[in-house]
């Protein structure tokens, strides 16, 4: 596995939300059912063939806004107020809605043009770079400020909608996005959402591991077997059964010029004293 380092643009993204209260259609019938009549509780919910609760919900939104009153006069009703009237005569309410705006970190690689989250990669600055980095040409010099694709990395709430207003952009920084390669494909440094095209080219830019940057060979002493490197282990190579292991180990420390290293997830405490009659009768 190695490390290589892929030029992107960093930038601030601004974008505008809005969130807060919006009516719904029962709402809505409700408060155009109280402008033409006074109503109780009860005879709403009929209407509407809605359990109460539900109805008291709606009717506590309208109360807030001062759309509906309830009264007391010859039994408790409810009834919409000056204000109610006009709204109920409209062909939607309005919104009751807040706007604020929000920054977010982003990068665009330099090999594709693709945005993506700052904080899904692992941004290294020219100052940090290690002694001898693999930095992969860069082929864009320039971010589209229109892709559509950049709305898609926004955060928003689950009460919150996304306005229409255009993004504004801060100053970008030049870092890189340090990735790891193994055996032609990421294996991380990316997040999973990453488009293909952006992997593909990675891979495709970094060329293959030199011998340099392979992974050292691992000598593994096996019974019939010559020296062998992890990528080269095949169902032949596999232990299978106990007299299997017992064999080999016993090999093992037969062999073994100074120490052993032995590592399981499965040793008991049976296995470790039939380990140590091996080392002893070896």
């Amino acid at each position: 596995m190695k490390a290589v380092y892929v030029p992107v643009y960093r930038v601030a993204v601004s974008y505008t939300v809005s969130f807060g209260r919006r009516w719904s259609v029962l709402e809505h019938l409700l408060l155009i059912e109280l402008a033409n009549s006074k109503r109780s509780l009860i005879e709403l919910a009929e209407a509407a063939n809605l359990p109460e609760r539900l109805v008291v919900e709606a009717l506590i939104n309208l109360m807030r806004a001062n759309w509906i009153e309830v009264r007391s006069t010859g039994g408790v009703h409810f009834q919409a107020t000056k204000i109610g009237h006009r709204r109920a005569a409209q062909d939607s309410l309005p919104p009751q809605v807040q706007t604020t705006v929000r920054w977010i970190s982003l990068c665009v690689d330099r090999l594709t043009g693709n945005w993506l989250r700052a904080e899904d990669l692992d941004l290294v600055y020219d100052r940090d770079l290690p002694e001898g980095a693999e930095i992969l040409e860069r082929k864009v010099y320039t971010y589209d400020q229109t892709d559509g694709s950049l709305r898609d990395l926004f955060k928003l709430a689950l009460d919150e909608t996304l306005e229409p207003v255009e993004p504004q952009f801060r100053n970008a920084s030049r870092p890189y996005a340090r990735v790891f390669i193994a055996f032609d494909r990421i294996e991380k440094g990316l997040p999973a959402s990453a488009p293909m095209g952006l992997q593909n080219a990675i891979v495709e830019v970094a060329g293959p591991l030199s011998v340099e940057t392979q992974e050292p060979a691992i000598e593994v002493a096996q019974s019939g077997h010559e020296f062998v490197t992890f990528d080269q282990i095949s169902s032949d190579d596999l232990i299978v059964g106990g007299d299997s292991h017992q064999r080999i180990l016993a090999q093992a420390f037969e062999s073994a010029k100074s120490r052993i290293i032995l590592h399981s997830c499965f040793l008991d405490a049976d296995a470790t004293e039939n380990i140590a009659a091996l080392r002893q009768c070896s």
